[in-house]
């Protein structure tokens, strides 16, 4: 490695590193570095074979010391490979890495520790094999102990640890060692809440002496540890800069791709074309008749339909004036519809419910305590329209129902398209509530 300036802790240049899509080009690119070692010559080449890819490509970027680099992307973007790269796990196929001093990392959870000698062990060893001597260790043990919470379970084996203990244990010898690069991969999106808070404070401790580099998807921590932050897509940088530009970046690519991946969003209902008679071979179904009400159990409800009451339900989401069904958890949407009625219903419901895709009801919006008079009675056409002046579902899949009753019976009810939820704000919990903020004299405190 070159030496680089004091400031620079890290730097990376032109960096490309490519996968082969089977274990047969896989070995075949193993075979091929192997054989550059052995015979002396360089392995390097930009040429992409059939069955190659690249994880990562063109990589430059610079952390200072005092810096945290927050790297955001969608699961496969090259994040962890970027981070196993920089940590000379892997060796790049092309371009240079410089490193001024020395880099801890927690890249895999609990990847290094020999499972069957106990957490004591295991950070002595640690420590050797991050240059540290025993009695430098002995020094520092009782430091990683205190933050590592374990108690006496420090003597137990490490394979009797559970996911959290394990977490604990090597952020406490990464952090306490005190590297001047350190390389993080969601570590503190793992385990309870103070035990992130414990890391988020140590992490703003180090990043005073130290240059960090984060990945993550919490767009939360990404904006409240980094100081600046770059987006990957396809093993690209699309975007560096600050945190919250990086984020906004990152939430209009998210949400371009998920508009691509799901149903086009419905046009504004048209006149139903009429229907065809039915043929003569086949017996034309009378309203009494058992095939005239279609009951069927999902994992989002019963679909049910009256023919005799009700004949269809269009449906779509707004957002921004536009039918959507890729929306924004902060900012208004709203919910249009149109009925079609076969006779008259008498004090006609209406509920939507949106789950998550695990069937869990999450936010039910009824007509069930505002019923407004011209709903007593429906006959023909309803249109309607429910307005959200927050829609506030945090980041997700969800698919939404649309339920039709007349005096507390069914009558219809139907699985909707799904729809995705993106966010320009932080990310947390699982709903944002529509809040009134009121400070000083405004608030009425007793």
């Amino acid at each position: 490695m070159t030496e680089a300036s004091n400031d620079v802790i890290l730097k990376a240049s032109g960096v490309y590193k490519k996968f082969g899509r089977s274990n047969l080009v896989a070995r075949r690119q193993l075979a091929a570095r192997l054989g550059a070692v052995l015979t002396g010559r360089s392995a390097r080449h930009k040429r992409i074979r059939t069955g190659d890819f690249w994880s990562l490509q063109d990589i430059n970027l610079e952390v200072q010391r005092g810096e945290v680099l927050g790297v955001i992307g969608l699961n496969g973007a090259g994040k962890s490979t970027l981070l196993r790269v920089l940590y000379g796990l892997m060796a790049p196929d092309l371009g240079e890495i410089e490193v001024n001093g020395e880099t801890g990392a927690l890249i895999e959870l609990g990847a290094g520790f020999e499972t069957s000698l106990s957490g004591r062990e295991n950070v002595f060893i640690k420590g050797a094999l991050m240059g540290r001597s025993r009695r430098e260790m002995e020094e520092m043990f009782p430091a990683i102990h205190k933050f590592s919470e374990l108690g006496d379970f420090i003597n137990s084996p490490i394979s009797g640890y559970s996911s959290g203990m394990r977490l604990r244990l090597a952020f406490a010898i990464a952090s306490t060692i005190t590297p001047d690069l350190l390389l993080l991969d969601e570590i503190v999106s793992v385990g309870d809440f103070s035990f992130k808070q414990k890391c988020r404070s140590r992490l703003n401790e180090m990043s005073e002496r130290a240059g960090v580099v984060f990945a993550s998807h919490s767009m939360s921590d990404i904006r409240s540890m980094c100081t600046k932050a770059i987006v990957l897509q396809k093993g690209q940088i699309m975007f560096r800069g600050e945190p919250d530009l990086a984020i906004d970046f990152y939430t209009d690519m998210q949400a371009q791709i998920e508009s691509k991946r799901v149903a086009p969003a419905r046009k504004e209902p048209e006149k139903a074309p009429p229907k065809e008679p039915a043929k003569a071979a086949s017996p034309a179904k009378t309203p009494d008749s058992p095939e005239a009400n279609i009951i069927k159990d999902t994992r989002f409800g019963v679909i049910a339909m009256d023919r005799k009451k009700v004949s269809r339900a269009d449906h779509y989401w707004k957002m921004d004036g536009k039918p959507a069904n890729v929306l924004d958890t902060c900012k208004p949407a709203s919910f249009h519809f149109e009925i079609e009625c076969l006779e008259t219903i008498q004090d006609i419901e209406i509920g939507l419910m949106i789950w998550d895709e695990k069937g869990n009801k999450l936010a039910p919006i009824t007509t069930e305590f505002v019923q407004p008079d011209r709903l007593r009675e429906a006959s023909g056409k309803v249109k309607g329209e429910v307005s959200l002046p927050q829609f506030s579902l945090v980041p997700g899949r969800y698919v939404t129902t649309i339920a039709i009753s007349e005096k507390g019976l069914l009558l219809y009810r139907n699985v909707l398209e799904e729809i995705s939820v993106v966010s320009s704000a932080r990310s947390i919990g699982v709903v944002r509530l529509p809040a009134e903020w009121k400070f000083g004299d405004d608030a009425d405190v007793a």
